[in-house]
């Protein structure tokens, strides 16, 4: 929803996608290149998870940290930049978005890993004129054309491993140790529902 209506996207777009091997990112980056988007760069701190993000059509790939800033990343540099960022991540990696913006660029926000706050460089989104959007929920006739796309593209979340609710503790870690391409669903057994 963030991706497609918020980010208002089109096949002229270059757009960039931070935390793109995450269940959202992922998803995010499927209906980028369903929608013909022009470029998708995946952003993501996991040089293992590279071939995931082939494999999901990213047209380049960032590998970041704290010492290699994606905003200063030659892929991004040589194209001029982006017209849409697509922030999963949240504080960590916010400024970096918005930095690789084109004039008119659109920052859509719809992740947030830590209860950080950030920054707001107002001179640089005056400059360039930068819209930055949040987006946390969705309207219902929102959802029915999203799921009306969803379907015609044949689009299906990457549901990395299933685990039983008892075994949510492992599930977070295997989260935190980004172990993770695409989601995580734990499972709930009929014998645990009360009546």
């Amino acid at each position: 929803q963030g991706a497609k209506v918020r980010a208002r996207l089109n096949p002229e777009d270059t757009v960039l996608v931070t935390g793109c091997s995450g269940g959202v990112g992922s998803s995010a980056l499927q209906i980028c290149k369903a929608i013909g988007c022009k470029t998708v760069i995946a952003v993501t701190s996991s040089q293992n998870k590279v071939g995931y993000l082939k494999k999901l059509g990213a047209d380049e790939i960032i590998i970041t940290d704290d010492q290699n800033p994606f905003h200063k990343n030659s892929k991004v540099l040589s194209l001029g930049g982006c017209d849409v960022a697509i922030e999963c991540v949240g504080g960590p990696t916010f400024l970096q978005s918005l930095r690789c913006l084109k004039p008119e660029g659109r920052l859509v926000l719809v992740g947030n890993v830590s209860n950080s706050t950030v920054p707001l460089p107002l001179g640089l989104c005056i400059l360039k004129s930068l819209s930055v959007v949040g987006s946390d929920s969705i309207f219902s006739d929102e959802l029915i054309q999203l799921f009306r796309f969803l379907s015609e593209e044949n689009l299906r979340p990457n549901i990395d491993h299933i685990l039983p609710l008892e075994k949510a503790n492992e599930a977070h870690a295997l989260l935190e140790n980004k172990c993770v391409s695409g989601r995580i669903v734990l499972q709930i057994s009929p014998d645990n529902w009360v009546d």
